[in-house]
């Protein structure tokens, strides 16, 4: 077999899509499905959008090969059972949140910056922060919809804030304060023993490194932009210059900027990012600093833009 001629790729989606719809309508069915392609941050991922047809809802499924092997009809079963059981209980499929609704869920969500340009093509609220982007979604509470529990995730387009009455940098400054109220700081050592359920030996010179995202430990890397949470760091470090290490867009971890040189925290972020984290969860290979105080925090980046080899030092204006 050739390289590359067993994958799912959005044209072989869309050919099913035709078959896939024209057998929904010879036997009667609401259903409708279509092919297209979900972004995930930094990867774009073929996928069926399978909904009723005139509402606004959908459920994502991603074929797999052995999905793509099946019969018509028993491709379509399969659809079909996804989505009555992701939509099960629900009563309320077609929704927007009114804007009491909006504010109270905004949420940040930052990603690499090579996303700003579909985002705004997109209509999508965005901000660009060093060599980051951050847009916004609202959380809704629709049982049995999102992948992650209880909550469904709208992303939050400018049209939807323009009908709320909501400026765009109102709406951010909404979205920090609700994730801030939900902010998780705590030291790595006390994270890995929750996960493991038991307390790890003391280890002799440990750095103190500190890991920061929210309570659900989903896009909680937007923190690092919040002047409260970076004041709480430099008082956590002794008012002493931190390197905030992006772990993914879920959370990132803050060190001591005399732990490590910086270029080699760089080859450390680069080499855990291609060999442990998902490219759909990466956020970037850089390496940030905090500094300042407490009462005036100041976080950003080195950049290599000063020319002639001498880096200048970019900050972040959130």
């Amino acid at each position: 077999m050739r390289t590359g001629e067993n994958m799912v790729t959005l044209e072989k989606l869309r050919l099913r899509e035709v078959a896939l719809n024209s057998l929904l309508a010879k036997m009667g069915k609401d259903l409708r499905v279509k092919a297209t392609e979900a972004r995930k941050n930094n990867v774009q991922k073929p996928a069926f959008g399978i909904g009723i047809a005139g509402a606004s809802l959908q459920i994502r499924c991603y074929p797999t090969p052995e999905d793509m092997a099946m019969s018509d009809l028993e491709l379509l079963n399969e659809l079909a059972k996804k989505f009555q059981e992701a939509t099960s209980g629900v009563a309320v499929v077609d929704m927007l949140p009114g804007r009491e609704e909006l504010i109270a869920h905004l949420m940040p969500r930052v990603m690499g910056s090579a996303n700003a340009g579909w985002l705004r093509e997109a209509g999508r609220p965005c901000k660009e922060l060093l060599d980051m982007v951050m847009t916004l979604q609202c959380g809704v509470d629709i049982d049995g919809i999102s992948e992650y529990g209880e909550v469904a995730n709208i992303q939050v387009t400018d049209s939807l804030l323009r009908q709320s009455g909501l400026a765009i940098d109102e709406a951010f400054a909404i979205a920090m304060k609700n994730i801030e109220s939900v902010a998780q700081i705590s030291p790595i050592r006390t994270v890995l023993e929750e996960l493991l359920g038991e307390e790890l030996p003391d280890g002799d010179n440990e750095p103190k490194m500190i890991i920061v995202s929210n309570e659900q430990r989903c896009n909680g890397a937007s923190l690092m932009f919040s002047k409260k949470i970076q004041s709480e760091l430099l008082e956590i470090f002794g008012k002493k210059a931190v390197y905030v290490l992006p772990s993914s867009i879920h959370e990132f971890i803050a060190v001591s900027a005399s732990y490590m040189p910086i270029d080699d925290m760089r080859e450390m972020v680069r080499t855990i990012n291609a060999n442990e984290v998902d490219p759909e969860d990466r956020l970037t290979d850089e390496v940030y600093t905090l500094i300042g105080t407490p009462e005036s925090p100041v976080f950003g980046m080195s950049s290599g833009l000063g020319g002639q080899g001498q880096e200048t030092f970019l900050t972040a204006r959130f």
